[in-house]
């Protein structure tokens, strides 16, 4: 019966074995916290236990690499052009058969530049506004900002122009 025990010590004291119950010494914890057992230690270990990946929390995984500080951030996403000229459905008299327009819109930041669609039409441009020489019609636009292959659109608008 001896050698038993000291067979049964030694396999707790390796970690070999999770404690039975059947140790008559007083002074040993011979018994398996269920907290531990879960947490993958034994013999009443209650540190946490399992394998540590170096990031200190003991689960095994080590923690994401940070990102690189000297590599620069992605750009914000583009935000459509606000449109400022002229208003949505405005009317204007011709004293003439053709007249300039100017279309206008605020700047948005990282755009490398605006695409302007009239009536089907599309220019590029590189500033916050566009003229074309127009006659009596409806007009009607709209600007993209552009960085690449990105493209963000305003909403429509349109602009009536007629000779009374």
């Amino acid at each position: 019966m001896r050698q038993w025990r000291v067979m049964l010590a030694a396999l707790l004291a390796l970690g070999l074995l999770a404690g039975t119950g059947c140790d008559d010494d007083d002074d040993k914890d011979t018994t398996t916290d269920a907290a531990a057992a879960d947490a993958g230690t034994t013999g009443g270990d209650t540190t946490g236990g399992g394998a540590d990946a170096g990031d200190g929390s003991g689960d095994g995984v080590a923690a994401p690499a940070d990102p690189d500080p000297a590599a620069p951030a992605a750009p914000a996403a583009l935000t459509a052009p606000g449109l400022l000229a002229p208003a949505d459905n405005s009317r204007w008299l011709a004293r003439t058969g053709s007249y300039t327009i100017t279309l206008a819109w605020n700047p948005v930041d990282g755009a490398e530049s605006y695409l302007v669609v009239v009536n089907g039409t599309e220019r590029t441009v590189n500033g916050t506004s566009y003229e074309f020489t127009g006659g009596i019609g409806i007009y009607e636009w709209r600007v993209a900002a552009v960085r690449g292959t990105e493209e963000a659109w305003s909403g429509a608008r349109q602009c009536t122009f007629y000779v009374m």
